[in-house]
């Protein structure tokens, strides 16, 4: 029913009580049905409604099919809300229609079983954020955990290729996954390391998959501050087929060797 598309479930309603009432009677008139309804969608409404009287629906079948499709946009809304959560970290929110970030990221940590890739722009302060996705990989020793990272050459650096990359490994290692831990594997762009600056890229996604059917996609990076305390927005949606198109994505630009691995020395 295209026709009513455009209408809430709760303009759906009213439309079937006025029907029952007797007070929306045909011919149904887009001027008539202003009364509870903008121009655009009031036109339509009555185009629909007297599309269906000419096919001998009477107001009170017409009030059975609008309630019918109320029930169906409200399981839809229903549906929707269950697999896509709006996630934010900021100022507390009084209606609290909200995630917080550090909830959900840690959350997902905690339940991988499978697979977890992360693609995140920056890290610091990295050993509290992955403590829990560090502590799951020793539960789970098959559990797979791919991060895709930047490593970039800051401006006015002009040290090699290798010495950034090496400065990187060192301080993963060393300061942002937790000690004594088993190690993800890591990927980068190289290309964040070219000193011809116009050509310079960053790997500047920010985003989690987890076991191939739970994709939460964010404005933050993976720094303590971006987790707390700074005003960042994100979508958690629980949906297999976009999850596991952003997992063949990545793993793609890892096949065609557009992103290069980090070895990292086992602890």
């Amino acid at each position: 029913m295209e026709m009513f598309s455009c209408l809430s479930s709760d303009t759906l309603r009213l439309l079937a009580s006025e029907l029952r009432s007797g007070r929306l009677v045909p011919p149904y008139r887009a001027l008539a049905l202003q009364r509870w309804l903008d121009v655009a969608p009031s036109e339509r409404a009555a185009g629909g409604l007297s599309d269906l009287h000419t096919q001998a629906f009477v107001p009170a079948q017409l009030a059975v099919l609008l309630e019918a499709l109320a029930v169906e946009r409200d399981q839809a809304d229903f549906n929707v809300e269950r697999c896509v959560q709006m996630v934010a970290t900021g100022p507390e929110d009084p209606a609290g229609e909200r995630r917080d970030t550090s909830a959900v990221v840690q959350s997902m940590f905690a339940g991988a079983t499978e697979s977890v890739y992360i693609a995140g722009f920056a890290i610091y302060q990295g050993r509290e954020v992955f403590q829990v996705l560090a502590d799951r990989m020793e539960q789970l020793p098959n559990l797979t955990v791919r991060m895709f990272v930047n490593i970039g050459r800051t401006q006015n650096d002009t040290s090699r290729e290798s010495e950034i990359v090496q400065r990187f490994r060192q301080r993963f290692q060393t300061r942002e996954w937790p000690p004594g831990r088993r190690l993800p594997q890591l990927f980068y762009d190289n290309r964040a390391l070219t000193t011809d600056a116009p050509k310079r890229s960053s790997f500047h996604a920010k985003a989690v998959v987890v076991d191939h059917k739970q994709l939460f996609v964010t404005s933050a990076n993976f720094t303590e501050a971006a987790q707390e305390r700074n005003i960042e927005i994100g979508v958690c949606l629980h949906s297999s087929p976009l999850a596991q198109k952003l997992e063949a994505f990545l793993d793609g630009l890892v096949a065609s060797q557009k992103l290069t691995p980090l070895t990292l020395p086992p602890r």
